[in-house]
């Protein structure tokens, strides 16, 4: 396929235990000029990456290797260790011009006792991260801001601009959950104490941008509409109800990292998606790429896509080690998708 008949790539990189989601697209027909959005960065921990031997990679470094001088934009869609750290790691010359959150722009000065809350967490692994992870989005928020680019809230119902013939339209978090979210975070930051850490962990998924990238407009001419739905670690009780938003999407990226809150048979039928791609680690840590939840995806004939190895059989057999896998939308309507490996792409398939 020539450049110009690429409409959108999204690919998933292997970071082990989390998110990293690039979106690459064309904006003319000159080779240079590409739109990029990463949707979260991974985690900040070099353990995460010392095992290679599954093609974990960190965010900042695969950028480099593909050679990516910019990034238009970041999104974070909530504050997590895995989805917020590796964002850290971005130099200068890739801080975005907009950073998108789902939080309210005083979150970050509300995190000026980062440190504190650090020292708090004691040894405790899911404190300690959860107070790496909030202090590392206060510092990016800085980061942003001091290079002149912008932090903006996105809500219910917001679209990110993108380039022709693509939007990405907020569906969640729904309005009350992440309202009552942050009175309760505010109203522990008040009170200090451990319970911050613990509590604002506990109900953070709740607060996770749930996203719609459409590709294709449908014009007269053009090939069949794609919809790829990204929920960040949205939980199956999380998403619109069904007379608030459609979430039928032909691709759909696990929420939760595929552990067995991510998808029930109900929702599952609202979604009916046709390639599932599941960002868990190789060591399937905190239960993630349940076996129960790759069941239903494949009993429903959905094609399964990983973005480590976690060895889950029969759905992982003949899996390799990879960096990457990518999925291409291209203008006609027809989906590819591959595996990246150091010798470069491997198993093309296409629909």
């Amino acid at each position: 396929m020539r450049k110009e008949e690429l409409l959108l790539q999204i690919t998933f990189i292997n970071v082990g235990n989390g998110d990293a989601i690039l979106i690459a697209a064309p904006v003319s027909d000159k080779r240079e000029e590409w739109f990029y959005l990463l949707i979260d960065g991974g985690s900040g921990e070099e353990q995460e990456y010392v095992q290679g031997k599954t093609g974990r990679i960190p965010v900042a470094e695969y950028l480099q290797l593909h050679g990516i001088s910019h990034l238009d934009a970041v999104i974070n869609t909530h504050i997590h260790e895995d989805h917020t750290c590796g964002l850290m790691a971005l130099p200068d010359s890739l801080l975005p011009r907009n950073f998108y959150t789902p939080y309210p722009l005083e979150l970050s000065k509300m995190l000026t006792g980062a440190e504190i809350l650090a020292q708090e967490a004691g040894d405790r692994e899911s404190l300690r991260k959860m107070a790496a992870a909030l202090k590392a989005y206060r510092d990016f928020d800085a980061r942003v801001r001091k290079m002149g680019g912008r932090t903006r809230q996105l809500s219910l119902g917001d679209r990110v601009p993108m380039p022709e013939g693509t939007t990405l339209k907020v569906l969640g978090p729904l309005k009350d959950p992440l309202t009552e979210q942050l009175q309760r975070f505010w109203r522990l930051l008040e009170q200090g104490g451990r319970d911050v850490l613990s509590e604002v962990d506990r109900h953070m998924n709740g607060t996770s941008l749930c996203l719609m990238l459409r590709c294709g407009a449908g014009n007269p001419g053009e090939g069949k509409q794609v919809d790829i739905l990204l929920p960040g670690d949205t939980e199956a009780s999380g998403y619109p109800p069904e007379e608030q938003a459609s979430i039928k999407a032909d691709i759909w990226k696990a929420g939760h990292h595929g552990q067995r809150n991510s998808l029930t048979e109900p929702l599952l039928r609202r979604i009916r998606p046709s390639l599932a791609v599941i960002c868990a680690s190789s060591d399937r840590r905190y239960e993630s790429a349940c076996p129960e939840v790759l069941s239903m995806l494949q009993g429903s004939g959905a094609e399964l896509l990983f973005t480590d190895c976690p060895e889950v059989p029969p759905f992982t057999e003949g899996l390799r080690p990879h960096r990457a896998c990518s999925i291409s939308v291209f203008r006609n309507g027809t989906v590819a998708w591959d595996y990246e490996t150091e010798e470069g792409m491997k198993n093309e398939c296409s629909a």
